[in-house]
């Protein structure tokens, strides 16, 4: 079942600071002038089992997650006090460069707001040593990986 992203601004929140595309920076020019698209995550039983398991992990549950679309990749994230964390990464074309804008628009946020970015449950082996091997990753907490940046 395929949740549909409506283009529009994102949503203004507490925290100001949590937003992925504007701020005091210019917004990045991805690789393939792709833009960061977000809107609220209606949760279904389906997927409600996946947050389940990270409560006894999560020390913001208070905080929702929010679905992402940048090109053909989709997926969920929030801003906590932590960092920016992405929750998935689903791309509907592999191998068409997209997953690196993705995580152009989130290393600049990440930047700007001076916030680390963690990657959330992490099933795939594979693409959880190409984190930590290919793009500075670090292993945290049980199957999380985390990245810190310098201010920009």
């Amino acid at each position: 079942m395929k949740t549909k992203i409506k283009k529009k601004k994102q949503k203004s929140t507490d925290n100001e600071s949590c937003r992925v595309d504007c701020g005091v920076m210019p917004p990045p020019r991805t690789k393939h002038n792709l833009i960061f698209e977000v809107a609220e995550w209606k949760i279904d039983n389906i997927l409600k089992h996946t947050l389940d398991r990270l409560e006894n992990n999560d020390s913001f549950p208070f905080i929702p997650w929010l679905l992402y679309r940048v090109g053909t990749v989709t997926g969920q994230w929030r801003c906590t006090p932590l960092g920016y964390e992405i929750l998935s990464f689903v791309n509907d074309k592999k191998g068409n460069g997209h997953l690196e804008d993705v995580f152009e628009w989130f290393e600049y946020a990440c930047r700007r707001d001076k916030k680390p970015l963690l990657i959330r449950e992490i099933w795939n082996k594979r693409f959880y040593k190409h984190l930590i091997e290919k793009r500075g990753f670090k292993p945290y907490r049980k199957e999380d990986a985390i990245k810190t940046f310098a201010a920009a």
